[in-house]
């Protein structure tokens, strides 16, 4: 993690990362970015998490004239 985090922070990557990086108390792998649940709970609640950040990221990024309203309901 720490590599990968180094490499999305280098200043010579192009396009720049915009990718958050988040630790846990590393004691599980897999660690899902939920601060306040185990792992074993957590892992329930990805879709709940993720999709909403990930529909967020592609409405940022898509390309200009894409239709972005016809899958969000």
């Amino acid at each position: 993690m720490y590599l990968a985090e180094q490499f999305l922070k280098s200043p010579t990557l192009n396009p720049p990362a915009d990718a958050p990086v988040d630790y846990g108390l590393r004691d599980e792998h897999c660690w899902s970015g939920d601060h306040a649940n185990i792992n074993a709970i957590s892992r329930l609640t990805y879709s709940n998490r993720f999709i909403p950040a990930m529909a967020a990221h592609w409405q940022r990024t898509a390309p200009s004239g894409a239709d972005t309203r016809s899958w969000r309901y």
